[in-house]
């Protein structure tokens, strides 16, 4: 009865703050508001602008570039409160959006005006069973790596610690430990996924197969998830430690050193060694060289020591500096400085715009013509810069392309112009949307391949062929699987698939 008495007293006093927030609102606002409120299972679980956690759920990594705009958030604490909000949204025909790292960059985001944010943030539990793990969907990339780590147990969990870990999943889902385990999506076993129209299903190869297969891939397109079953390994003696070298090269330097990259870069049928990673960047750094572009090169192996057969080549070149350690796997997110104390998951940051390309090998003279760009850009760029993602692939490419909506297996490279200039400013965002097309196009036309862009970083002004694969099949199959699962395109606001 005091539980009662305690709850009750809740929702008196949030609808008298309702009531008090609610002044100008319409009658309609109000009425989808107090029939949020009374769906959920706590009051304190629906946010209005002003509250702390209305700004704890909406402050984003990025400060004005492709965001979403929230009339009210909601935290859910169980699966019902996601297909209550979801179903009271659509009754009173409101856009909403799942938020867990706030770390999604694409122009798309910015159409959702209005609407709920599903904060997924009290959605974090880890349950061990043996080889595989029950994860909440709000769990971060770090977070994850963390607990698993408390149990011995390691999986493919994104580089970037703040981002949440599901929607890196959904779209394919990169990491360090993907050479030996395969992309996140090829570790996810099942999801209890929440539909446009509020019902939840399990999703795996043995229930509702087709959709399974959307999921790992497009899974942005098909719902929510609220938790999922994923694949975790041992963490042993052997694969724990990790060694790296990071090497700083002047511009005069570039083709000598993507030649020596080039030569490591494996094939399907002669794959490189599982333990090898090489990033790269081209960008500038006041410490060094006085703050002209440089290449800088992370020479990372898993296991105690680099092999002088892959560090030698690279030493062969006169470098800038150089700094080789060993560490561990958060100790590699450390390296590239992707922790939750660095640039990347700074809130409020300045606008960046990504330009995403995958490629086999690195057209040299493409990438030549894109630094050359990138060097000639107005000082408004500075900050700008050129990734070389170089994962190994290894377990990537062993699953056949037709297993998931994965477009991209073949590719060894992610490439991409990262576009960075001050916030809130149209006529530099314009400018630096140009660069970065222009940036990428010198790469792809120097390449001899089409353009596929991986989604977790597209621009969003890119064609679903470029998103989703250039296969008549796959984009038809998707396209069915969207018009099946989501016809009115409730979950349209990352990239969606076109029906």
């Amino acid at each position: 009865m005091a539980a009662i008495i305690a709850l009750a007293g809740g929702i008196a006093a949030w609808t008298l703050s309702l009531a008090s927030a609610s002044q100008g609102l319409t009658n309609y606002e109000v009425n989808f508001e107090s029939e949020l409120l009374a769906s959920l299972s706590s009051p304190e679980q629906l946010c209005s602008p002003g509250s702390a956690c209305y700004e704890n759920a909406t402050t984003r990594w990025l400060s004005d570039w492709g965001i979403p705009h929230f009339d009210i958030i909601v935290r859910p604490t169980t699966q019902e409160d996601v297909e209550s909000a979801i179903r009271v949204a659509n009754k009173y025909n409101k856009p909403f959006l799942a938020i867990s790292g706030g770390h999604g960059a694409t122009l798309t985001l910015s159409k959702l005006e209005n609407g709920v944010g599903i904060w997924m943030d009290a959605l974090k539990n880890v349950t061990i069973n043996g080889s595989t793990a029950r994860i909440g969907g709000g769990i971060t990339s770090g977070e994850l790596r963390d607990e698993l780590a408390k149990l011995g147990k390691q999986s493919t969990t994104g580089g970037c610690d703040c981002t949440g870990a599901v929607a890196p999943m959904l779209g394919g889902g990169h990491g360090w430990l993907q050479g030996r385990y395969g992309l996140m999506a090829d570790n996810l076993i099942s999801a209890n996924l929440v539909l446009a129209n509020g019902s939840c299903v399990t999703v795996s190869k043995s229930s509702h197969p087709e959709l399974f297969w959307a999921l790992r891939g497009a899974g942005h397109n098909f719902g929510i998830v609220v938790d999922f079953e994923y694949r975790i390994y041992d963490i042993t003696e052997e694969n724990a430690a990790w060694s790296y070298e990071k090497l700083y090269y002047s511009l005069d330097r570039l083709e000598d050193v993507l030649d020596v990259v080039n030569g490591m870069i494996g094939t399907i049928d002669e794959p490189a060694p599982v333990e090898l990673i090489v990033f790269g960047l081209v960008g500038r750094n006041p410490s060094v060289a006085r703050g002209e572009l440089t290449l800088v090169i992370y020479l990372i192996w898993q296991g105690a020591a680099i092999p002088a057969a892959f560090a030698e080549p690279f030493n062969a070149i006169p470098t800038l500096s150089i700094v080789a350690e060993t560490t561990d796997l958060p100790g590699v997110t450390a390296l590239l400085g992707w922790t939750n104390d660095d640039g990347p998951c700074n809130t409020n940051s300045p606008t960046l715009q990504r330009f995403p390309v995958a490629l086999k090998t690195y057209p040299i003279p493409g990438i030549r013509a894109a630094v050359d760009l990138l060097d000639s850009m107005p000082v408004e760029f500075n900050n700008s810069a050129l990734i070389l993602e170089g994962y190994s692939t290894n377990a990537v490419q062993a699953v056949p392309k037709e297993n998931t909506a994965y477009p991209d297996r073949l590719n060894n490279l992610l490439i991409a112009p990262f576009i960075r200039h001050a916030a809130n400013d149209a006529e530099l965002e314009k400018f630096g949307s140009d660069y970065g097309n222009e940036m990428r196009q010198l790469i792809v036309d120097a390449s001899g391949q089409g353009l596929n862009a991986y989604a977790n970083y597209a621009h969003g002004s890119e064609t679903q062929q470029k998103l989703y694969g250039h296969e008549t099949w796959r984009l038809e199959k998707l396209r069915k699987l969207k018009r099946e699962w989501d016809p009115e395109n409730r979950f349209g606001w990352y990239l969606a698939i076109e029906i």
